[in-house]
């Protein structure tokens, strides 16, 4: 029981260290997702998920998207059902374009670092987990390039050409999040009457992770270079 009590201790520690910036973030949570819940998004995606994801989406399964800003640092965790839907956008994207054309659109693919990323427009197995509603996401690598980590986290989308790991896995991502909100980049502002969170005048999560000062604070990516 021990072990499985630190697999969750970053989630639970992102959690408390948000509410003390943004006390009210919380209430967006949604209960636990049960285990019927996460197999059955398994069986309609052809996928199987990890285990840290399991563990995580078993205390909170998302949250709701009712505010302008999410509890990823102002991305909204995507509900099982949010997961599914947007997965399934992407599956249709694919279906009705010819290979011919998703090759063209895959020409302008990179990866940072080299070769941890397929050089694709979209494949199945990337898995949304929060985006910003403009069909660009953070999500789950199951399938990476030749040095890629299968689960790795990465950005992906349809103005994402350009394609980082943000970390090694799910609760390496979360750690780098407690991170940031523990730096003098995180602050909260208003937006249309709204309180939302700003990362150095960044207002869109991947912006400030693909930006300059984020990359000087992060020189290499959480797990890979020892950064912790």
């Amino acid at each position: 029981m021990s072990n499985l009590t630190n697999e969750i201790n970053p989630w639970e520690a992102y959690k408390k260290a948000i509410q003390s910036k943004f006390p009210s973030i919380l209430n967006q949570l949604n209960a636990p997702a049960t285990d019927e819940q996460i197999t059955e998004l398994e069986a309609k995606i052809g996928l199987l998920l990890p285990e840290q994801f399991k563990q995580l989406y078993k205390i909170n399964n998302g949250e709701k998207q009712e505010k302008l800003c999410g509890i990823l640092l102002g991305f909204h965790l995507y509900s099982l059902e949010d997961i599914l839907r947007e997965w399934t956008a992407w599956k249709e994207v694919r279906e009705e374009l010819s290979e011919a054309d998703l090759n063209d659109m895959s020409e302008c693919a990179t990866s940072a670092p080299l070769n941890y990323i397929q050089k694709r427009y979209s494949i199945p197995q990337w898995i949304p987990l929060c985006g910003d509603s403009g069909g660009n996401h953070i999500g789950l690598d199951l399938a990476p390039d030749s040095w890629g980590t299968p689960g790795q986290i990465i950005t992906f989308g349809r103005d994402e050409d350009d394609k980082i790991v943000v970390a090694k896995d799910l609760y390496s991502f979360v750690k780098r999040l407690h991170r940031i909100t523990n730096s003098d980049h995180f602050a909260i502002t208003k937006e249309e009457d709204e309180d939302v969170i700003s990362l150095n005048d960044y207002n869109h999560l991947i912006d400030y992770l693909k930006s300059e000062d984020c990359i000087k604070e992060n020189p290499f990516l959480e797990g890979f270079g020892g950064i912790i």
